[in-house]
């Protein structure tokens, strides 16, 4: 069954977001060596990212799902979320 069609500007998005979720799929947990470089280097490329699309909602959208989802993760490292304690 098909809803519509997906554009290439739209996959091309998407397959970017996701290569940036691989670039930066591992967070150190918070207060580890390297978990500063790490968020230093996760920003700026969010921000080189977004740029190159000119803030379109859609890669908002995404890479705001994403950092979140690393921050969780890192969180989960370092047991500071109820949940995983």
């Amino acid at each position: 069954m098909m809803f519509g069609t997906v554009s290439d500007t739209e996959k091309q998005i998407f397959r970017e977001a996701y290569e940036f979720f691989e670039r930066h799929c591992s967070p150190l947990a918070n207060g580890e060596d390297g978990s500063l470089e790490f968020w230093e280097s996760a920003a700026d490329d969010v921000c080189t990212t977004y740029d190159k699309w000119l803030g379109h909602p859609l890669m908002s959208e995404l890479l705001t799902a994403i950092y979140s989802y690393l921050d969780s993760k890192a969180k989960e490292r370092t047991k500071e979320l109820e949940d995983f304690q």
